[in-house]
């Protein structure tokens, strides 16, 4: 789960290739490469491990996880991802305001789902807690997942979230359920993805302004003793948080 030797690994140099107005796509790099390769003009590009050649499929573009923007800033793609998806996000979501920070504005649609099923909307509209979980939906789309795949890690991560906040939510600060919430994406990472994204990765990204990684790595490990180390949903549960998500997806998306 990119909990040992976390802060200790070798990382290979990715190909890349510069397209015309000067932005970088980052190209698929070789079987078992899961490290985090950095592009020019502070872009990271973190596509998920493939084959060793350039890839020419459109949609795969250069996202800049390395800063947090703040509301009404843009989400700078070398190639933008075309809007898909109906919005069931009602006039005045306080989600709205973060439209021009997130890849898409159907990630904030994902959200919103997200949290409803949590129920926690209420307690993670402080703009911090609110660009992490924005930040985290643009990190996902940097690892080359389609919306389905990051439907299928929010919907575990619901899952897992209402055993954790039946057991300890009481003790919880907004700041901390913002960060439990991405931190249980991780888990569900792991557990999906058969190529995974190493949690120093994930602490470089989302985390280190919160703490340091062996802090990370013992939460981590708390979340999964309070979890029974079982990733896995039961197929109704999973069935039904899979529901919030999937009538947002429209066929063009791949539902």
């Amino acid at each position: 789960l990119g909990m040992a030797g976390c802060a200790d690994r070798q990382q290979d140099d990715a190909q890349t290739v510069e397209t015309a107005d000067g932005s970088v796509l980052a190209s698929k790099p070789c079987k078992q490469q899961s490290t985090i390769h950095m592009a020019s003009k502070g872009t990271v590009a973190m596509p998920t491990p493939s084959t060793c050649t350039p890839s020419s499929t459109p949609g795969i573009g250069v996202i800049d996880v390395s800063s947090t923007p703040s509301p009404g800033s843009a989400c700078r793609l070398a190639i933008p991802l075309p809007r898909c998806g109906v919005s069931r996000l009602t006039p005045g979501h306080w989600l709205l305001q973060y439209e021009s920070a997130a890849y898409d504005l159907l990630d904030l649609e994902l959200l919103a789902a997200f949290l409803d099923s949590t129920k926690v909307s209420s307690y993670v509209t402080g703009q911090k807690n609110a660009m992490l979980l924005v930040k985290m939906m643009r990190f996902l789309h940097s690892l080359d997942l389609g919306f389905e795949d990051i439907c299928c890690h929010l919907a575990h991560a619901s899952i897992y979230f209402k055993s954790i906040y039946s057991a300890c939510g009481a003790a919880m600060s907004s700041q901390e359920i913002a960060n439990v919430l991405v931190l249980l994406v991780f888990l569900a990472h792991s557990y999906i993805e058969d190529e995974t994204c190493k949690l120093h990765v994930w602490h470089k990204f989302l985390f280190k302004g919160y703490c340091k990684l062996p802090t990370l790595s013992k939460a981590t490990v708390h979340l999964m003793k309070r979890l029974g180390f079982v990733l896995r949903a039961p197929d109704e549960d999973l069935g039904s948080a899979l529901a919030e998500f999937s009538h947002l997806l429209p066929p063009s998306c791949g539902k």
